[in-house]
Order: C-alpha cells, then sequence, then structure tokens
C-alpha cells in the first residue's frame, strides 16, 4: 500500500536511516550466516526492508 508522503518533514528519506536499514540487513545476514538456519525475522524484516525501499526512493 502506497502512503502519501507529501507532507513528510523528510527524516524518513535522510542518508542516516537508509544507512540504518542497510546496517539492519548486514547484521541480519551474518547472524543467519553464523546460525546456519533463514530465521524467521529475517524474513518478515526483509520483506519490510523491501517495501521502504521502494516507498523511500
Amino acid at each position: 500500500m502506497k502512503k502519501d508522503r507529501s507532507n513528510c518533514c523528510g527524516t524518513m528519506q535522510s542518508i542516516e536511516f537508509d544507512q540504518d536499514i542497510k546496517n539492519m540487513e548486514k547484521d541480519l545476514i551474518e547472524l543467519r550466516k553464523n546460525s546456519g538456519m533463514i530465521l524467521s525475522d529475517e524474513l518478515i524484516l526483509r520483506e519490510e526492508l523491501n517495501e521502504l525501499t521502494i516507498e523511500f526512493k
């Protein structure tokens, strides 16, 4: 579902927010490698990360 961000202050579109997403994704990948299995949280967050990436491009 696309959200209207026309009145948004832009905070969620800042470089810092984008970097936080990338760092979180790297941490999840490392956790998965160390555990040897795909974590349900990783699957949930991957979908959220993909949605956020689309929303804030």
